[in-house]
Order: structure tokens, then sequence, then C-alpha cells
């Protein structure tokens, strides 16, 4: 049976770090903002591989060009050789998503790649329901803003990755300086299957648990 997670608060504290459980179960209009000193992370490993990301997110701004705008949902660490998936939204405004396999070494690109959706602007001032899949029978990432397929970017096999140490709004880089900026998120939903147009139009609508692998509201 798949798991729902909870969400771990971690206060980054001079005197060492707090951590406080959040059970959240409705959405709230006005979202959940995200600051520097504060990292939401996944309690648990997850149960398979994330293959769909359902976010909905709300920016209202772009960066100083050369800035991060900030992650959504990832495991990054800054790491060279760890493995991980990181979906951001540039300083330029659309989302971009970033894998790198186990057997990834400086040098070696051949287990990362980058996929920047360009064709999917979602620095609206409104709330827009963004969707990643990660096609990986057919070697392409597919993008979706309110259910409408927007960008399509080719791809290839980079091997398993970790189901372990994700977090929502940031990631565990040092500082946590990539978190989610000038944005704010209301729900978050992870699936290990590749979901389709109507499935992703339904799940606008909906909750479907199956192949749920992480759901959250905020």
């Amino acid at each position: 049976m798949k798991r729902i997670f909870t969400l771990a608060l971690t206060l980054l504290l001079l005197c060492g770090s707090l951590v406080l459980t959040a059970y959240m179960t409705e959405a709230t209009i006005d979202g959940l903002e995200f600051v520097s000193n504060s990292i939401y992370k996944v309690e648990n490993d997850l149960d398979a591989e994330p293959i769909t990301i359902e976010a909905v997110i709300y920016a209202n701004k772009r960066l100083k060009s050369g800035s991060v705008h900030g992650v959504i949902f990832g495991n990054e660490k800054g790491i060279s050789n760890a493995a991980c998936l990181s979906l951001k939204v540039t300083s330029e405004g659309y989302p971009s998503l970033f894998v790198k396999g186990h057997e990834w070494t400086e040098g070696n690109t051949g287990h990362a790649y980058t996929c920047d959706f360009k064709n999917a602007a979602i620095i609206k001032s409104e709330w827009v329901h963004l969707t990643v899949v990660r096609d990986l029978k057919n070697n392409e990432v597919r993008c979706y803003v309110n259910g409408e397929l927007v960008d399509t970017v080719d791809t290839f096999d980079v091997g398993p990755m970790g189901l372990f140490d994700f977090a929502v709004g940031g990631d565990r880089t040092s500082h946590n300086t990539n978190y989610l900026q000038n944005a704010k998120l209301r729900s978050l939903k992870v699936y290990s299957d590749v979901r389709t147009e109507a499935e992703i139009k339904k799940d606008m609508e909906s909750l479907d648990k199956s192949d749920l692998i992480l759901h959250y509201d905020f």
C-alpha cells in the first residue's frame, strides 16, 4: 500500500535544529510561503521513484537575472555523486527539472540532464496547476500548465535515483539557498506512474490515489 507522507518542518537555528511535524489536511486560499531559514522535508523515504509531479503554484514576479527562483520539490544536496531530482522555477519564470543518476561523476554528464520548459511561463500572479511527467519509456519529459501540454524535452536513461531526503519548497543544499522565493504552493502530488493529459485534468479536480506516493495540501 502506498503511504501518504507528512512533512516535517525543520527550523534551522543557531543552537541547532528543531524538528516539528506538521499535519495539514485542507488547502488554504493563501497557500504556503517559504523562507531561507526553514525547510519542509518529507519525513520518510518514498516508496517509488517520482514520475509525475503536480503542484499548484502562485508566482508573482521574476528574480534578477542569474538567480534561481526556487525549488518546488527535490532532494538535491550539492554532493557531486549523489543521485537526485529537483523541480525548480528559474529566474526567467519557467519550470526546470534536473535529474542525476547514481552513476553520475564530475565530467561525465551522461547520467544527468536538465529540462528547461521555456514554453511554460508560470509567472502569472494567479494560481497555476503545473505538472511535469517523466516518460522513461519514451525518453522524454512533458510539461503541462492547467492540464494542457505546453512543452516536451527529449531525455535519456540516467539509471536509478535515490528515494530519500526529499523536501518541498527547498532542498538540502548549503543553507537552503534554493528555497522557493516570490511564490507559494497550495498543493503537491507525486505519482509513480506516467499520468496522461486526461488523468492530469481529473487530478486538478479530485485526488486519485492510484500510484500516488506523496500528497500534501497547504
